[in-house]
């Protein structure tokens, strides 16, 4: 049979474990949470990436359609 001293300090042990699990837990979590982010973060950039690769190109089809315009007004001056 265990001393009451030993029980308490077991106890204690298994308190700091547990303490220790969920610190451990905790963190991963936070780590996980931070990857998402990252994770976030990146697929914004790509979508503002490509959001200025459609406005470059609306700006060169405008562009376009100027010098079509222009030149049908030209030909029938």
């Amino acid at each position: 049979m265990k001393s009451a001293r030993s029980q308490g300090e077991g106890s204690w042990f298994r308190a700091f474990c547990c303490f220790l699990g969920n610190a451990l837990a905790l963190i991963e979590r936070a780590v996980s949470l931070i990857e998402h982010g990252v994770t976030l973060i990146e697929h914004g950039v790509t979508l503002i990436d490509h959001a200025i690769s459609i406005i470059d190109r609306v700006a060169a089809l405008i562009e376009h359609a100027a010098t079509l315009i222009t030149t049908a007004f030209n030909y029938l001056m």
